[in-house]
């Protein structure tokens, strides 16, 4: 089962039609990353894609993602390094300039994930993916 968040309905909308005939394989919910609107460890992989740049707290989304995973699951994130164009964040409204990969590293152990590894992606390694998982029981 695969659910999709996000806090625009307008979002979720283009989502579902860029889907098509697969959209009702997919449960797009109408949420926030810092309040998921899925139960306490009900999911046992979550997948943070290139979001956490535009939230004033990301750990508070780490940490919402955690009280979702089961134990044992696995948290991965996909976002920006950190960089200095300041048009993302008059284009996109961005509050983050990408960020540390160790950074982002310390702030998943901060709120309870263990394991973590960093991988650095791009023809310009402009990006990075970071996988950590929820201890065991």
């Amino acid at each position: 089962q695969t659910i999709g968040v996000d806090y625009s309905q307008a979002m979720l909308d283009e989502a579902r039609q860029t889907l098509g005939s697969r959209a009702s394989q997919v449960d797009l919910r109408l949420g926030y990353l810092e309040h998921l609107p899925l139960g306490d460890e009900s999911v046992d992989i979550a997948l943070v894609y290139m979001v956490l740049h535009h939230l004033p707290t990301p750990a508070d989304a780490l940490r919402d993602a955690l009280r979702v995973l089961n134990p044992g699951g696995q948290l991965l994130i996909v976002d920006l390094m950190r960089h200095e164009n300041e048009y993302m964040r008059e284009r996109f409204a961005d509050h983050w300039l990408g960020f540390d990969p160790e950074e982002m590293k310390r702030w998943a152990f901060g709120v309870g994930f263990s394991e973590a590894r960093i991988e650095i992606l791009g023809q310009k390694k402009e990006v990075f993916l970071l996988t950590t998982r929820k201890r065991e029981g």
